[in-house]
């Protein structure tokens, strides 16, 4: 998750934006992963001091890292989501 968010900060940060449909008035900050597990992904968002938390969930649970890779590309590659 540290990797996501140093190296692919706003395309998790956008990509996230646009899944729970917020806006930048109500975002408070930007969203982020707070956890990765098999199931989905937990996410942190909201005012400080109002954060929510909320469950993206997988359509399947994952198998292993090359599923979780082919699932979390879209988040990093938005273009090559719009292709598929």
């Amino acid at each position: 998750m540290a990797d996501l968010a140093d190296h692919h900060g706003d395309q998790v940060g956008a990509y996230l934006r646009r899944r729970l449909g917020l806006t930048g008035s109500e975002a408070g900050g930007p969203p982020r992963v707070v956890r990765i597990d098999r199931y989905g992904l937990l996410v942190s968002h909201g005012r400080p001091g109002a954060r929510r938390r909320t469950r993206l969930a997988f359509a399947q649970p994952v198998a292993g890292p090359a599923e979780l890779a082919r699932l979390l590309h879209p988040m990093l590659c938005p273009r090559a989501a719009e292709r598929a």
